[in-house]
Order: structure tokens, then C-alpha cells, then sequence
């Protein structure tokens, strides 16, 4: 194949494939109608009403973005008009909605998990605790059924310096025995212990998606532990040491 056939082989490709995205643009719905069909199916499932707040980002996960996920957050009248945020796609084959997240159980739930997770006191004396879903379909369940699900929640636990790290192992096995006699399977658990007292208070001023990255930054000890079915850890569960980054150094 000489180089002017070549060449015209690849841009009638890249013509196809920039026919095939545009094509596919044309027969998404407009963004009304697909916050409709997001609130029908949600109500349809929980049994409850939602009114859209607003629409996020749409994030492309190819080059030609022809497979984009689209976000949606909505107030939900049952749990006091708190934001639901839900992930999907848009099938343009079937014509149907492919959900991929919904936190509504979460959110739901949190309360109850929380007070679950009232040992917390017991074992560290000064923490912050973030607790978010790690994966959430759109299914209708009850607490026992959430709480035992696998790969469905993940907590960070941001431990003062004034901790003792030598407990670390000790406080950890109690944490995971406390789990695992209230049911309540957290799969993913990440404990930090900073290294500096400033560092753990300006923790609070931070939002709370930078708050984990900024604790690694200034350096300490973070535990990464995995839970199976049978609230024991996983193989690849450990400890890790985190030097202070050199950004962070006064």
C-alpha cells in the first residue's frame, strides 16, 4: 500500500468514526428528558420523590467520548431533601438507561451506620472519621442487607499524633471484631496517624475530598485493610510509612 492510499484509508476511518460520534450525540435525549427517566426509575425503586438539584460533569472514558457518564443530583423528599447523586449511561442500542452509582442507601443509612461505629471512642482517643459508599446500585434493600454487602462501603480514619502507634495492630483487631459482631461488613478501612498535631487540626478547613491526600502529604503511618465476607483481612492488607512531601516542608 503506497502512502496516498494509506492516507486516504485513515481519514476515511476518522470520518467514519467522527460520523458514528456525532450520530450517536443526535440520539441521546435532551438533558430534560433524561433527568425524567433518572427521577421515574428512582421513584419507581425507593418509592419516594426527587426533584433534580442540578447536573454535574459528564466524564468521556474513551477518545471519541461515544460512552460518557453522566451525572445527576437530586433532593430526595423521604430522607429530608438531602442530595442524591447518581451515575449513568446512556445506551443508545436499546434506548435504555444503564445505571452505574446511586448513593440513595447510603444516605439513607448513614445515621444507623454511624452509631454502629461508635467504638471508634473507645479505641482512638482523637480522630476524624470519613465515611463514603464504595460502590451503590440502584436497588431497594433494607439495613441488614446493606450493612452485610460486600465492597459496598469504605471508611478513613485521620488518627491524632497524640495516638499511640505502637497499638496500632492491637486497636485495628479491636476495630474489626467490633465489626464484625454488629455486622456491619466496611470492606475497604484506611487509618491514618499524622505525625503533627497542626497538621491533624487544619484538617477541619480542608474539603473533604482533600483532606485524605493532604494527611498523606505530610507524612505518617496509614493502615490499608481489606475485609472478605467473613470480616477477616485480605492478602494484600498493610502497612505503609508516608515520608513528608517536600512541597509540604515550611
Amino acid at each position: 500500500m503506497n502512502k496516498k492510499i494509506f492516507n486516504l484509508v485513515v481519514l476515511l476511518v476518522m470520518l467514519l468514526v467522527l460520523m458514528y460520534g456525532l450520530t450517536g450525540c443526535s440520539q441521546k435525549p435532551s438533558e430534560e428528558e433524561a433527568n425524567d427517566a433518572v427521577i421515574k426509575e428512582m421513584e419507581e425503586v425507593y418509592g419516594d420523590k426527587f426533584t433534580v438539584i442540578r447536573n454535574g460533569v459528564n466524564v468521556s472514558n474513551d477518545l471519541f467520548g461515544t460512552n460518557p457518564v453522566y451525572e445527576v443530583f437530586l433532593e430526595s423528599e423521604n430522607l429530608d431533601n438531602k442530595e442524591i447523586k447518581v451515575d449513568y449511561r446512556y445506551n443508545k442500542n436499546s434506548g435504555k438507561y444503564d445505571y452505574e452509582y446511586c448513593n440513595y442507601n447510603f444516605i439513607k443509612y448513614e445515621e444507623e451506620i454511624l452509631e454502629e461505629l461508635e467504638v471508634l471512642d473507645e479505641i482512638y482517643d482523637d480522630y476524624k472519621l470519613l465515611l463514603s459508599p464504595r460502590a451503590d446500585d440502584m436497588v431497594k434493600v433494607s439495613y441488614e442487607e446493606y450493612k452485610e454487602s460486600e465492597n459496598t462501603l469504605q471508611m478513613h480514619i485521620i488518627v491524632s499524633p497524640n495516638a499511640s502507634k505502637s497499638n496500632k495492630e492491637k486497636d485495628f483487631e479491636k476495630l474489626r471484631k467490633s465489626l464484625e459482631e454488629n455486622e456491619l461488613l466496611i470492606s475497604r478501612i484506611n487509618i491514618i496517624y499524622t505525625n503533627e498535631e497542626d497538621v491533624f487540626d487544619e484538617l477541619d478547613s480542608k474539603d473533604e475530598d482533600d483532606i485524605i491526600g493532604y494527611a498523606r502529604l505530610n507524612g505518617g503511618i496509614e493502615g490499608m485493610f481489606y475485609l472478605d465476607e467473613d470480616y477477616k483481612t485480605k492478602d494484600m492488607s498493610r502497612w505503609v510509612e508516608h515520608k513528608k512531601s517536600k512541597t509540604m516542608e515550611k
